[in-house]
């Protein structure tokens, strides 16, 4: 299962009950009669239903990949599929070079090199430790080699923390936190002082600026853990011993809701094996700062927004990276508004095809303020603001977007949705 920002739907697709389902499901957190909700159900598919796959949202490319797992019959999937989210339809590719069939891979999207990165996986007779670039915009896969990386493994999960990839555990190396620089491509292993017990399956998300961990077992088996812990980058922090859930070993899915600031795990096996039908959205209560969107270059950098999460009564430190160049010396400006939603009777994101920057879209009401940001002459211009310790700003929303203008030419970020906690 994936989250969408431009639609604010999830997608799910596959999944095993009686059968083997080749339907894609979509779910509209706002959708129904009472407004809690509403699911949307595509025809079948003409594509085999599966299960183990793994699903990964390209916010430049407005698309969802799909990869991997294993159909009723036992076959391992290898088709490179990316779904349309504005069409509602599935395109399948066929690149050379390309991964061959596995199953439970672990993928994220890397906002620095935008490409979609995707590690490990296995097959009938091995455990794999390869990682392949996914391009969206060309369609192509790449097999890198780092010179370290996870040891092979299987049953792992990656998400996306502060703009880095993250993954964690898997059927070896199953405690193991790393992470992926997609400009150097290299793995980096963590080393947490604290860290859940090493799991393999269970879900893992990211708040942007937080990781949330939830459920598994430990490998090759044993008794489901249903825990939720959290990574902020530095160290892990249990936040329930026992969530109010169904415990699971491989849920149906499970993503993060950027607008709204919740997680949604839908379906799974239970510890006996008993398929479930459960919807549950999980709020860990704690301020959050989540990119959603992407930007757009300016004449030699990609700006990529980032933040601390907003603690009432804490500081909170915004960054503009330059993922690239910062030479001529960009200018910035932060623009701080309402809702990403609309802007003076305007659809949001809206296209600035009319600047003549149609690969450009704002992302943000413009309602509160334009606050420039010193310029550093380096690849991070930031800034730290004090929040006031009041509980009238509790639950606060706030919608960001960083304007850059490098050598004359005007570019933007991603967006930044963040709640006050």
């Amino acid at each position: 299962m994936a989250y969408v920002d431009s639609t604010r739907r999830f997608v799910l697709f596959g999944g095993s009950g009686v059968n083997y389902d080749n339907r894609t499901w979509s779910f509209d957190p706002d959708g129904g009669p009472s407004g809690n909700g509403s699911w949307h159900v595509s025809g079948n598919e003409s594509f085999d239903g599966v299960v183990s796959n793994a699903m990964a949202y390209d916010p430049v490319n407005d698309v969802v990949l799909m990869f991997g797992g294993t159909n009723i019959d036992g076959f391992f999937a290898g088709a490179t599929l990316e779904f349309d989210p504005h069409a509602a339809q599935w395109n399948l590719h066929i690149p050379t070079p390309r991964p061959g069939p596995r199953s439970h891979v672990s993928m994220a999207f890397d906002p620095a090199s935008q490409r979609i990165v995707m590690f490990g996986g296995s097959t009938n007779t091995e455990q794999l430790d390869e990682t392949w670039l996914y391009d969206a915009a060309t369609h192509s896969w790449e097999l890198v080699d780092p010179p370290t990386r996870p040891s092979a493994r299987s049953s792992a999960h990656m998400a996306v923390l502060n703009g880095v990839p993250t993954l964690f555990g898997g059927t070896t190396g199953s405690d193991e936190t790393w992470q992926w620089d997609g400009i150097a491509r290299t793995w980096t292993q963590l080393l947490p002082a604290t860290r859940p017990a090493g799991r393999m399956g269970g879900m893992l998300v990211s708040t942007g600026s937080r990781l949330l961990l939830h459920a598994g077992e430990p490998p090759p088996f044993g008794a489901q853990f249903n825990d939720v812990w959290a990574f902020d980058g530095v160290d892990w922090q249990l936040l329930q011993a026992d969530a109010p859930a169904t415990p699971v070993v491989y849920p149906g899915g499970f993503a993060y809701d950027s607008s709204r600031h919740f997680a949604l795990r839908v379906g799974g096996f239970a510890p006996d094996f008993v398929v479930l039908d459960e919807v549950q959205k999980f709020d860990d209560e704690l301020p959050a700062a989540t990119p959603y969107g992407a930007g757009c270059d300016t004449s030699d950098s990609r700006p990529s927004l980032s933040a601390s999460p907003p603690a009432i009564g804490g500081s909170w430190t915004i960054r503009v990276s330059h993922v690239g160049s910062s030479s001529p010396t960009p200018l910035t400006a932060l623009y701080w508004g309402t809702s990403d939603r609309d802007f003076a009777g305007v659809s949001l994101p809206l296209s600035l095809d009319f600047a003549g920057r149609p690969d450009c879209m704002l992302r943000t009401s413009v309602d509160i303020a334009v606050v420039p940001l010193a310029a550093s002459g380096g690849a991070i211009d930031q800034l730290t603001l004090s929040i006031p310790n009041d509980p009238n700003m509790l639950d606060g929303r706030l919608f960001l977007q960083a304007a850059v203008i490098q050598g004359l030419v005007y570019g933007n970020s991603n967006g930044l949705a963040a709640r006050l906690r």
